[in-house]
């Protein structure tokens, strides 16, 4: 089965539950053809055992403490206790007030359609993993594509104690408006998501998981250019050119591949 979510508009990225009508042919095309990509790797069976350096950085970024070794210096860190103080009772506060309801709403409105998906696809959803896993917890595959960078999982073990405190201060900030309002807007993610710590949607996507209680497979770039398939003119610019990070996940109730693409 495929699901599709999509959006009220560009700037509020909370996903609804219908078949989602994509605004770009060539980003509706390369979409597709990532998800069946995806989802022959997902059935051929990869490794699915847990990442542990990005499964803790995941966590860590959440502000949740992790048990691996090399991170032990980061949540020792000040600035690492200060934006668990900032992010808990934030992530606690949607929990109650949103997240339970959305839970609600899935489990009674959804029900055996859970069970039914195989791949997600959620077109313009910029780092907005939460909203797609919460309603749609069983997917073997979800799909990502938006205008921002796919970015790359920060290495905190190389990182200084300056650098680490700047990337948290960035991602507080960048996750600022889902702890609000439940969506990203799309002219703040152009600034926020444009930082010397902080450059693309997967950290921000990686917060999700850690306050989700999932785990990382791996996370990997990847060019739907080297992908067989339709692709866009030579007159498009090298720079606009659809590329991404596949990360693999081990969700606590569902399968999990999921794929970042910039259209």
């Amino acid at each position: 089965s495929y699901c599709a979510v999509g959006s009220h508009m560009i700037d509020a990225g909370s996903p609804l539950a219908v078949a989602a009508r994509s605004r770009s042919r060539i980003a509706y095309t390369l979409a597709i053809v990532a998800a069946l990509w995806v989802s022959t790797l997902a059935i051929a069976g990869e490794t699915i055992a847990p990442d542990a350096r990005t499964t803790s950085t995941a966590r860590l970024l959440a502000g949740v403490r992790s048990d691996y070794p090399p991170h032990a210096r980061v949540a020792a860190l000040e600035a690492w206790q200060q934006h668990r103080k900032w992010l808990a009772p934030r992530w606690k506060r949607l929990q109650r007030v949103r997240v339970s309801v959305i839970e609600n709403w899935r489990n009674e409105v959804l029900r055996g359609d859970l069970d039914d998906c195989r791949t997600l696809l959620y077109p313009f959803s910029g780092p907005d993993l939460l909203n797609a896993y919460l309603m749609f917890p069983r997917c073997d595959t979800y799909v990502f594509f938006g205008l921002e960078p796919p970015g790359a999982a920060p290495a905190l073990e190389t990182m200084s104690p300056e650098e680490i405190a700047a990337l948290l201060a960035d991602i507080r900030v960048a996750f600022r408006d889902i702890l609000a309002r439940n969506y990203f807007i799309t002219k703040h993610m152009s600034e926020q998501l444009h930082t010397a710590r902080l450059d693309g949607v997967l950290p921000v996507m990686l917060v999700s998981m850690g306050l989700l209680d999932l785990s990382v497979v791996k996370v990997e770039p990847f060019d739907l250019a080297q992908l067989p398939g339709p692709h866009p003119g030579a007159e498009v610019d090298p720079e606009r050119r659809a590329r991404g990070m596949k990360r693999a996940g081990l969700p606590k109730l569902g399968r999990g591949v999921a794929v970042l693409a910039r259209v």
